[in-house]
């Protein structure tokens, strides 16, 4: 079974990438002058392709000890996508397999349309708070769950720019967690954020099940599921 430390297939050696995705029309974004609404929803992506530089990860949390493990995937700036399946799960262990890099590309672009790197905490608490507030004023209740896990999403890139987040330095970094997340978003899917957040974390478990079930079959190579469009 193969494990974290297993040889990446050969390929041409990178050291970086560096991505600019302009979400509205390519030709305004690049032309001459002033700074277009084009140019302005624009996405400037950096990360390194290491083999251990995790641009991508998604785990999942309980109130439970620390050892003991939930599942996990990993995306490396290589391209690799690493599953971790905990023992007492079926088909418990690790797993891997690759993105082609024009994939991790698409991948990262999608992340940034559904402005992951934008989301704020507080501002989308507060909104689940509102809804909340009238679920009970109309239903007189509102629904809740025991013990659910909590959903991480972490983003590693070398730097990031774009007029909708104010970090344009190197080294973005960015962790977003949510409790209950799936259970938030079938009770108030009118909070857009959430939506997104969820339609990313589909995708990167996904990856993991590909890279999982490519490793089964003695292969390296997985391809990306078809990607959900970006709410405007």
């Amino acid at each position: 079974m193969p494990s974290e430390a297993t040889e990446r297939p050969s390929a041409s050696p990178r050291d970086r990438r560096l991505v600019v995705f302009p979400t509205i029309g390519i030709l305004a974004a690049l032309a001459p002058g002033p700074p277009s609404v084009a140019s302005d929803a624009s996405h400037t992506i950096r990360y390194s392709t290491g083999a251990d530089f995790r641009v991508l990860t998604i785990s999942l949390s309980l109130p439970v000890p620390p050892d003991y493990s939930l599942p996990a995937v990993r995306i490396y700036g290589d391209g690799r996508v690493w599953r971790h399946r905990p023992s007492y799960m079926k088909r418990g262990g690790d797993y891997e397999a690759w993105l082609a890099p024009e994939d991790l590309d698409r991948l990262l672009r999608f992340v940034a349309d559904q402005r992951l790197m934008a989301f704020d905490p507080e501002k989308v608490e507060a909104k689940q708070h509102e809804a909340e507030r009238r679920r009970l004023a109309e239903t007189g209740g509102v629904p809740g769950v025991a013990d659910a896990p909590t959903t991480t999403v972490h983003i590693d890139l070398e730097a990031y720019a774009s007029p909708g987040v104010d970090k344009s330095a190197k080294g973005f970094a960015k962790t977003i967690s949510w409790y209950a997340l799936d259970s938030v978003v079938s009770w108030y899917p009118e909070i857009t954020e959430l939506r997104r957040l969820q339609e990313v974390a589909e995708v990167l478990w996904e990856l993991g099940n590909r890279a999982e079930e490519a490793a089964a079959r003695g292969e390296t190579v997985i391809s990306l599921p078809d990607l959900p469009g970006a709410d405007s």
